[in-house]
């Protein structure tokens, strides 16, 4: 039996940029973090064009976003790394606030890796 590591979702604030569909990018905050998806939080406005009244599905398919995360590590350093991801949920939080769950769908060369090693230090 093949075992898999298992990374929980880690609490965290990480600055974040997201591309939408159209090419627009829009700073963030990644507010957790695993080895299979991230989650961001955003203001209504950002929500309703990243996904559009809170719709993630379109044409029958989730929405595709890339997501640039810039994970602090314990010697000071950061490193962005690219993902491409597809949007699993949308919520609102607040009347002003909402969150967006993504599940990672494609990596950058060696951003998994960073990524593991990012979960495993926090």
């Amino acid at each position: 039996m093949i075992q898999k590591k298992y990374f929980p979702r880690v609490e965290t604030k990480i600055a974040a940029v997201i591309e939408n569909e159209e090419g627009v990018h829009f700073n963030v905050v990644a507010v957790d973090a695993s080895a299979e998806g991230v989650s961001i939080q955003c203001n209504t406005i950002k929500r309703n064009i990243i996904t559009p009244g809170g719709r993630y599905i379109s044409e029958g398919k989730p929405i595709e976003l890339l997501v640039w995360l810039q994970l602090p590590f314990d010697d000071g350093q950061f490193e962005t790394i690219g993902i491409r991801c597809h949007v699993t949920f949308s919520r609102r939080l607040s009347s002003h606030e909402c969150q967006i769950g993504m599940r990672y769908s494609d990596f950058d060369q060696g951003a998994y890796e960073t990524l593991l090693r990012y979960l495993q230090l926090s």
